[in-house]
């Protein structure tokens, strides 16, 4: 049986079942960023959707992830929007932040939505201009926080952060 999200502290490590329309999805929270501007919870979503648990969920941990993002992920759990499931061993590349592509300059299309047309690279330490966005970098996760229901949507979509780069070359 799953332990209650909200009675235990954040670890590295912690994983998390959030639900989805098809079921549910796991996610580990990987790096905390605390330094003004405070950025907050990393976590990688973990590749597949699920009706039930899967068997070994360790296995599930030691995959490649679909994407990292920054999440509201302390309100998620005391709201028990994600339920802890356990906690695993964190791969080295989480040391230190990851690094982001960041949007630095937005371009409007005739329906009034934006897409981005410059990019930086950022990491705690900053943002460094990368215009155009080398294809090597356009799989990196994009800086942005966002909120469950977000996340929830990004993850019953397939999106990826390529596709982020994609959509703007159609305007």
């Amino acid at each position: 049986m799953a332990k209650k999200s909200a009675a235990r502290r954040l670890k590295l490590g912690d994983v998390y079942k959030v639900s989805v329309a098809q079921g549910h999805a796991y996610l580990q929270y990987v790096f905390e960023h605390k330094d003004p501007p405070v950025w907050g919870s990393v976590v990688r979503v973990l590749p597949g959707i699920f009706e039930t648990d899967p068997p070994d969920l360790g296995e599930l941990v030691g995959q490649l992830e679909l994407f990292l993002t920054f999440v509201t992920l302390r309100p998620a759990i005391k709201q028990n929007e994600v339920m802890f499931v356990g906690t695993y061993p964190l791969s080295e590349r989480f040391a230190k932040c990851p690094l982001f592509k960041a949007a630095i300059k937005w371009k409007s299309r005739p329906d009034k939505s934006t897409y981005p047309i410059e990019w930086a690279l950022w990491n705690v330490k900053g943002k460094t201009p990368e215009t155009p966005l080398s294809r090597e970098h356009w799989s990196l996760p994009t800086l942005c926080l966002i909120n469950i229901p977000q996340l929830q949507l990004q993850i019953q979509t397939g999106w990826r952060p390529a596709d982020d780069i994609v959509q703007t070359s159609t305007t």
